[in-house]
């Protein structure tokens, strides 16, 4: 990738793909939404499409995304990036017609007032993903219009609104700050 140091900028960071959750580091956990299992000795492939594979603190997951999306992009090539923005409707399998999703990334949304379809335009739009494994919830991406990411990480294995509403709540603080009307900030947390 281009620029990319892991060494010195994102030294917390890693993205295991495959050996047991106990020879890569992970967390052993159980979870309370399905059958209650130990996991220490599943592989850490089957841990869904993409969610679930980045073993990272929130602040190094927003600086990595800042990077990726923001001004300066300059983690991957600009024929990369297009086609991480070619996005189109999940049309089947997990969350199909839900949202849109792009060359690894989710086209998504914190603004609890605000119906579909939403647009690249809109203040609190945002390009990233979510990640859900095992007692873990995170949402984390790049919001272009007001200019700043964020990755929000919660211990949670049975509320999905959850990281929503703590990101909403942060949006909301964020846009205050930089100035924008009221009616772009008052998001309807709840």
């Amino acid at each position: 990738m281009l620029g990319l140091d892991f060494e010195n900028d994102y030294k917390h960071m890693d993205f295991p793909v495959s050996g047991t959750l106990h020879e890569v580091g992970a967390t052993v956990a159980g979870s309370t939404s399905f059958l209650p299992m130990q996991i220490w000795d599943q592989d850490n492939s089957i841990m869904g499409f993409t969610s679930g594979f980045g073993i990272a603190s929130a602040h190094d997951l927003a600086k990595f995304y800042w990077d990726y999306l923001g001004p300066d992009h300059y983690v991957t090539s600009d024929a990369m990036l297009k086609e991480a923005y070619t996005f189109g409707p999940m049309d089947r399998g997990w969350e199909g017609g839900n949202f849109n999703y792009g060359g690894g990334l989710m086209f998504m949304h914190s603004n609890h007032n605000e119906a579909k379809p939403f647009n690249l335009n809109m203040t609190t739009t945002y390009i990233g993903h979510e990640g859900i494994t095992y007692g873990f919830h995170s949402r984390t991406g790049y919001y272009a219009v007001p200019g700043f990411a964020m990755s929000v990480i919660v211990n949670n294995d049975w509320d999905k609104s959850y990281p929503s509403t703590v990101q909403c709540h942060m949006t909301q603080i964020i846009l205050k700050h930089k100035g924008f009307p009221k009616s772009e900030y008052e998001l309807g947390c709840g």
